[in-house]
C-alpha cells in the first residue's frame, strides 16, 4: 500500500514544495512442497529447497545423480514494515535548498523447519529495524567562467539503525547501533548550447563515516556483544562487536 501526495506555494515570492509519501508492505509467506520417489516409496515433504542446474550432483538431498544441486531451506524471515518520507524544496536567489526526512520501520518473525511436525514454525525469536534518514542539498552559482557558469552543490546526510531483538513478545536488550555521517561536494561546470541543449562536467569529493555496535546488558551494565565468525553460505564470514570506518571517494 502506498499513498501520497505533493503541495506547492509561495511565499513572499519565494515558491516552496513538498512531497509526502507513505508505504506499507507486508511479505507473503512461501508455500510449496517437495515430493519425490526413492526406492519405490514416495515422499512429500512440505519443506522448501534451493539450488541450480548443474552437470555434477552434489548430492546434498537426493543421494544419487541428479541434474540440480539442491540445499534445504530450512529457515526463513516473515517481514512487514512501514516507511514515511517527506521531502521539502525551495528556491532562495541562487540556491536551490532541498531537505529530506524518511524513517521507516521492519518487524522480522523467524520461522524453522521441524522435522518432527513436517511443517515450518514460528521462532520465539524476532526483531525490530528502524532507519532514520536525514538528507540537505544546496545548489547555487558562484560566478561565470567565460560562457560557462560554476555551480557547487553540497549534500549533508545522517543515517541512524536502531535494531531491537525480542523473545516472545518480550522485548530483550541486546541492541545493534549503527550511524552513518556523509559529506558530498560536487562542483560542475554548466555551458548552454545554442539550439537549446546544455552539457556539465565536475568532479566530487564524498566523504563517509560509521560507526556501529552490538550491544547488551549484564545487569546494571551495558557491553558489547562477543564477535564470531561465520562460515558456509554467509554473504560475510566475521561479526565483529563494534567498529568504525572511514571512506573517501572521488570521480570525475
Amino acid at each position: 500500500m502506498s499513498l501520497g501526495f505533493l503541495a506547492s506555494t509561495a511565499i513572499k515570492n519565494i515558491p516552496i514544495g513538498m512531497v509526502f509519501n507513505y508505504k506499507y508492505s507486508s511479505e507473503a509467506r512461501p508455500s510449496g512442497y517437495l515430493k519425490f520417489t526413492k526406492d519405490g516409496q514416495e515422499t512429500r515433504l512440505n519443506r522448501y529447497n534451493w539450488g541450480w542446474s548443474t552437470r555434477f550432483s552434489c548430492n546434498h538431498i537426493f543421494g544419487g545423480p541428479t541434474s540440480i544441486d539442491s540445499f534445504w531451506q530450512d529457515e526463513y524471515t516473515h517481514t512487514k514494515g512501514s516507511q514515511f518520507d517527506l521531502t521539502i524544496g525551495t528556491d532562495i536567489k541562487e540556491n536551490k535548498l532541498g531537505f529530506r526526512f524518511r524513517k521507516s520501520t521492519e518487524y522480522g518473525d523467524y520461522y524453522y523447519y521441524s522435522e518432527s511436525m513436517n511443517q515450518y514454525a514460528k521462532d520465539e525469536w524476532s526483531d525490530k529495524t528502524s532507519k532514520t534518514m536525514l538528507r540537505s542539498y544546496d545548489v547555487f552559482k558562484i560566478t561565470n567562467i567565460g560562457s560557462a557558469k560554476l555551480f557547487p552543490c553540497g549534500v549533508l546526510e545522517a543515517d541512524f539503525i536502531r535494531k531491537n531483538y525480542t523473545w516472545e513478545g518480550v522485548d530483550l536488550l541486546d541492541t545493534y547501533k549503527e550511524n552513518l555521517f556523509v559529506a558530498k561536494f560536487l562542483p560542475f561546470l554548466h555551458f548552454d548550447i545554442s539550439d537549446g541543449g546544455f552539457f556539465r562536467i565536475g568532479t566530487s569529493a564524498s566523504f563517509f563515516w560509521k560507526d556501529y555496535a552490538y550491544r547488551e546488558v549484564w545487569g546494571s551494565q551495558e557491553v558489547y556483544s562477543h564477535g564470531w565468525a561465520y562460515f558456509w553460505w554467509e554473504p560475510y564470514w566475521e561479526r565483529s562487536s563494534y567498529g568504525k570506518t572511514f571512506t573517501f571517494i572521488n570521480f570525475t
